[in-house]
């Protein structure tokens, strides 16, 4: 197979059904994508989303895996609003688990 260019979703629209059943719709307006360590057919995303209405932003991770005709989601992570998700970095932190090169 060749070598597929990185996944790249910035303006793509997703469609999130929520647990009550209604559904959202999220536009991808950034995305950090990183070929995971020691094989170039899996890639992992870390995107930022911003709603449709409401402009409420999230986070997410996913993997992507090379397939024949391109790049495939093979799994999503749960959404993360950006306090959620600075506490949990913030925990990690400070538990020694990440450190930030700042």
């Amino acid at each position: 197979m060749a070598k597929l260019a990185l996944p790249q979703n910035i303006g793509t629209t997703l469609l999130v059904e929520r647990e009550d059943g209604s559904n959202r719709y999220y536009t991808i307006v950034d995305e950090i994508v990183l070929l995971k360590p020691g094989n170039s057919m899996r890639a992992l995303c870390f995107q930022k989303l911003q709603s449709k209405k409401g402009g409420l932003v999230r986070f997410r991770f996913s993997y992507y895996y090379a397939a024949d005709d391109g790049w495939v989601l093979a799994q999503i992570a749960p959404y993360l609003v950006d306090q959620d998700f600075q506490q949990l970095v913030t925990k990690a932190v400070k538990k020694g688990w990440i450190q930030l090169g700042l």
